[in-house]
Order: C-alpha cells, then sequence, then structure tokens
C-alpha cells in the first residue's frame, strides 16, 4: 500500500500530458466559424432555432444543478459544524420528520417536471422532418458505395479509385459550398487541391 502512492502520483502525471500537448497542436491563422479558441467554453453558434432551444435548455439545466449542488454543500456543511460531537454532546434521537421527508420527495420531482416540460417540446420539434424534394438512398458496402436516386430509379456505385485525386468545383452565378476553409487549408497543405 505504501508503494502505490508514488505509483498513482505518477499515473496522475502521465495522465496530464494530452492537456499539455493540446496548445501546440492549435490551428492557427483559420478564420473559421465554430473553431474552437483558447481559453473560452460554450456551444458554437447556433444557426437553427432547434440547435438554439437545446442552448437554452442546457443553461437551465445547468442552472438547476449549480443551485442543488450549492444548495447541497452548503446543508452538508452547515450539518457538520452545527450537529459535530463538541458542539452537540448528546444528539436527539428523532426517527421521522414528515414536512422534510414530504420535500424531499416532492422537490425533486418538479425539478424533473421543469426539466421535461421545456424538453419535451424540443424533443418534439427535433423530430418534425419536412416533406423530401428527393429521397437518396446511400448503401455502404465493403469497399465501395452504392448511391439510389429512388424517385428516379437511377443508382450507380462509387468505387474507391486508390490513387490521390483532386476535387473540382465550377460555377455559373453562385459559388457552391463543398468544403470549409479548415477542409481546404488542410488539402493544400497534403498537396491535394
Amino acid at each position: 500500500m505504501k508503494h502505490l502512492l508514488p505509483l498513482s502520483g505518477l499515473l496522475t502525471s502521465l495522465a496530464a500530458l494530452p492537456a499539455l500537448a493540446q496548445d501546440s497542436l492549435r490551428i492557427d491563422g483559420l478564420d473559421v466559424i465554430g473553431r474552437p479558441v483558447d481559453g473560452e467554453t460554450g456551444f458554437q453558434p447556433a444557426v437553427t432555432r432547434v440547435a438554439q432551444d437545446i442552448h437554452d435548455l442546457d443553461y437551465l439545466i445547468l442552472v438547476i444543478i449549480t443551485l442543488i449542488t450549492v444548495f447541497v454543500t452548503g446543508l452538508i456543511i452547515w450539518v457538520m459544524i452545527r450537529y459535530n460531537k463538541k458542539r452537540n454532546p448528546t444528539p436527539s434521537s428523532f426517527t421521522h420528520h414528515t414536512p422534510i421527508e414530504i420535500a424531499w420527495t416532492i422537490l425533486p420531482i418538479l425539478v424533473l417536471v421543469l426539466i421535461g416540460a421545456y424538453s419535451l417540446p424540443i424533443l418534439f420539434r427535433q423530430q418534425e422532418i419536412p416533406e423530401a424534394d428527393i429521397t437518396i438512398k446511400a448503401i455502404g458496402n465493403q469497399w465501395y458505395w452504392t448511391y439510389e436516386y429512388v424517385d428516379e430509379e437511377i443508382a450507380f456505385d462509387s468505387y474507391m479509385i486508390g490513387a490521390p485525386a483532386t476535387l473540382g468545383d465550377g460555377d455559373e452565378d453562385v459559388t457552391p459550398f463543398v468544403l470549409n476553409d479548415a477542409m481546404v487549408a488542410k488539402l493544400e497543405d497534403e498537396g491535394y487541391a
């Protein structure tokens, strides 16, 4: 047992090494929306109403969890100070306190009802799927993909060519968005673009 303490300290130190390596792997110079920023936490900017609702639900649950944690921690500290052996040499011997038992049964139910009241509409909104203009069925096979345009009765197989390829795009009056800036930079670094 005596030899395990230095070993656990060593393992804890080794577990922290990936956090130190992250700083050297930053993507500098790329102006990409949603790119991680040093020292910041939180979600990427929401684009849809469902994403904004999910962010709001997360913040609501974070507030609820924080309040519960602060309350329970304060209660534990208060009980440790108020009812220790020095301040309370002869403890009371009651077994029930009905109002407290009712409260610790009803309050968690109310918290769950509150969370459910906000989360269920978001869940139902996520399940609303608009009518599709076209149906594409993509089937992953062992070494290739099969694509079927179900409404048009068109099907074809897409095989990997086993060599580096160049992705080209063209436009008439609009620029198509195929790759984000980070992907374009990576392809250019690798010599593919």
